[in-house]
């Protein structure tokens, strides 16, 4: 059972204020969803082929109802912690919403799926370097990769995955 209890980091030795270790904090949590949302649904977009009316995977249920509880989480996490803005609950509530209509739907969410592989794929690059600002680590060599890898991340998702995900949704 040890093994599964996570420690946070002691971050006082950063000397940040309170607001921002929380954020840093939720950031650490929204940073281990975009890892595994990556993952998961970078495998089911390049190592599954899917089709137009192609059958429902449990894979494809797992990634939706694992990002929504995500959403949910972060949510209240953020009210609870004083870091919601109206733009963010905006747009969870849209991310959330759209998650519980097509779970409940049920069919075609391979092209979901993919969406959300288009949406997530620049967010654990963006969180980290957030979290580097955040421990004033703003001009170094690790925040310089992560601002890049973001910036390259984000122009593959949104830009040469986005379009045919996108154009292949809207002709299913």
């Amino acid at each position: 059972m040890q093994l599964f209890l996570v420690r946070w980091p002691d971050l006082t030795a950063y000397k940040i204020a309170p607001k921002t270790e929380l954020d840093l904090r939720n950031r650490m949590v929204s940073f281990i969803h975009g890892l595994v949302c990556l993952v998961l649904t970078s495998y089911q977009v390049f190592a599954v082929p899917y089709y137009c009316g192609d059958q429902t995977t449990a894979a494809n249920y797992f990634i939706l109802v694992n990002s929504g509880g995500y959403f949910i989480y972060d949510v209240v996490g953020m009210y609870l912690f004083g870091l919601l803005e109206l733009d963010m609950m905006i747009h969870h509530s849209l991310c959330i919403g759209g998650i519980i209509a097509v779970v409940l739907s049920g069919h075609d969410l391979c092209h979901v799926v993919a969406g959300l592989f288009v949406a997530e794929v620049s967010n654990p690059a963006m969180h980290m370097r957030v979290m580097l600002r955040n421990i004033g680590k703003r001009y170094t060599l690790a925040y310089e990769y992560a601002e890049y890898t973001y910036f390259i991340m984000f122009f593959f998702g949104r830009v040469v995955m986005g379009h045919p995900v996108v154009y292949a949704t809207v002709t299913c």
